[in-house]
């Protein structure tokens, strides 16, 4: 038997099935990270989302323990950042999902930067007045014929950027590398990073946050943005200097923005954030409401546990030396 601990955080239920499915598994399943760390000396693998804050620090504890049998962590979140902020142990593989919430975060992309041109905020308030109004409607705009800026072109970029295709815009595609890549026009590398955002007209951020690119979007970067530029960030809030972004919001250096995912998080009720112009905010849902995402993730479960028995080497490991 394989002693399998799941903190149930994120799909539960589903989760739950997929594991009890697998033969010869013996699972453990709690919210809470306590019980988690009473049954983790036992366990071999352990399935999880990413952690944060307190929680982080006492994995990062539990798992460099002598004694610990851990040999695979499976995250189930795209993002790992929390799970490697305080140091992870490199003898322990950590596989993420891969790109199973990719293009439901893409289509989130646009279901924001559509909010943002088409002013759909501003009917909502007109229907909650119960008002016909169309004062805005001059002052809508299109996706057809912008520049996209996709910042970071991985799973997310690529998904944002074979979308954008269909709304004919011209997709600059950012990377540390800068290599070609089919779906955009054009790839530059993070080096010009500046020269391509004072051309967008449009800006997606999908970059993964690694311990070098917090707030790689700041106030220098947002000062050489087009005035009727919009941004959205599907990624992560650390990515993004909110201050920078309130500032040139409220200064008009920028048109618009929206944000899936803010710093801190959840965003406390008295951040300026709330009562910025121009903002929608989501509270961090990109990835969730696709059955097919929530498929792939499962099936990364099911083919994980098959190479881990057999002793092949893990699909999605982000540690890999």
């Amino acid at each position: 038997m394989t002693r399998v601990v799941f903190l149930g955080r994120l799909a539960r239920e589903d989760v739950t099935r997929r594991l009890q499915s697998i033969a010869g598994v013996d699972l453990f399943v709690s919210e809470d990270m306590d019980e988690i760390l009473h049954e983790l000396p036992a366990a071999e693998v352990l399935v999880t989302p990413d952690v944060r804050g307190d929680d982080s620090k006492r994995l990062r504890d539990a798992l460099h323990a002598p004694g610990c049998k851990v040999r695979w962590v499976q995250c189930l979140s795209a993002g790992y950042e929390g799970l490697m902020r305080f140091g992870f142990p490199e003898s322990i593989p950590l596989a993420n999902q891969g790109g199973a919430v990719a293009p439901a975060v893409a289509e989130h992309a646009f279901a924001l930067m559509l909010g943002l041109l088409r002013r759909i905020p501003e009917s909502v308030l007109a229907k909650g007045r119960h008002q016909w109004d169309r004062s805005f409607s001059t002052t809508t705009g299109a996706l057809e014929g912008r520049v996209l800026a996709v910042i970071g072109f991985g799973n997310v970029g690529r998904q944002v950027a074979k979308r954008a295709r269909a709304f004919d815009m011209h997709v600059i595609g950012v990377t540390r590398s800068g290599r070609p890549d089919p779906l955009a026009d054009e790839i530059h590398p993070v080096a010009k990073l500046h020269e391509v955002l004072a051309r967008a007209e449009a800006i997606v951020i999908t970059a993964a946050q690694t311990g070098d690119n917090r707030h790689m979007i700041g106030a220098k970067e947002l000062s050489v943005c087009k005035r009727d530029a919009i941004l959205v960030n599907v990624a992560r809030g650390g990515l993004l200097d909110a201050a920078a972004l309130q500032e040139a919001l409220t200064q008009g250096t920028i048109a618009a923005a929206a944000l899936d995912v803010t710093e801190p998080e959840p965003l406390p009720e008295d951040h300026p954030l709330w009562d910025c112009p121009n903002l929608i905010l989501t509270s961090h849902i990109a990835g969730g409401g696709s059955k097919k995402s929530r498929g792939r993730i499962l099936d990364v479960i099911s083919e994980n546990f098959e190479l881990f028995r057999a002793g092949k080497p893990l699909k999605h490991v982000v540690n890999a030396a």
